[in-house]
């Protein structure tokens, strides 16, 4: 039940965003990521109490960490977003703002991605062990997704995180 609350909040918050635009255009998205991988490993832990090499091999299919479902509104000047993340034990919320464009710059209030984040990899087997890490702080900036109140000009963003 909190969890369906916590949605309907999310959406609420969309819609007060983007009630002034006359005209207000939504586009549902989602995708189910699964991870499927056979790996390979050695623990070192030797022979089991019946004499074979214990389970070091074996297939991996899991719902991966960004399986996602979400919105985008979209106003005259204003947006709004809306977007939560789906994995084995629980929903998070991944984006959830509004933004409001006002001619010379764009202001964007709530949980967004920060303006030091780069995905400059796609590569599928995460560094630690886990699926899909995208090779993320191994060498890059990513400052993850956080309330926040960001000024985008152009290509420029600052924000007060």
């Amino acid at each position: 039940m909190k969890k369906l609350l916590t949605i309907l909040a999310a959406m609420a918050l969309v819609c007060a965003f983007t009630l002034p635009a006359a005209a207000v255009d939504w586009n549902f998205y989602g995708s189910a990521r699964m991870a499927t991988w056979y790996e390979s490993r050695d623990f070192g832990d030797g022979l089991n109490a019946a004499g074979t090499d214990d389970e070091d091999d074996g297939v991996v299919w899991e719902l991966q960490g960004n399986t996602r479902f979400g919105a985008r509104v979209k106003g005259e000047t204003t947006r709004g977003r809306v977007e939560f993340g789906v994995n084995e034990s629980s929903i998070t919320s991944r984006l959830l703002n509004g933004s409001w464009n006002f001619g010379a710059a764009t202001l964007l209030v709530g949980k967004d991605y920060t303006p030091v984040s780069q995905f400059i990899s796609s590569s599928a087997w995460g560094v630690d062990g886990g699926a899909d890490a995208n090779i993320l702080n191994s060498g890059t900036f990513y400052g993850s997704r956080n309330g926040q109140i960001k000024l985008s000009f152009g290509g420029f963003q600052i924000a007060a995180i």
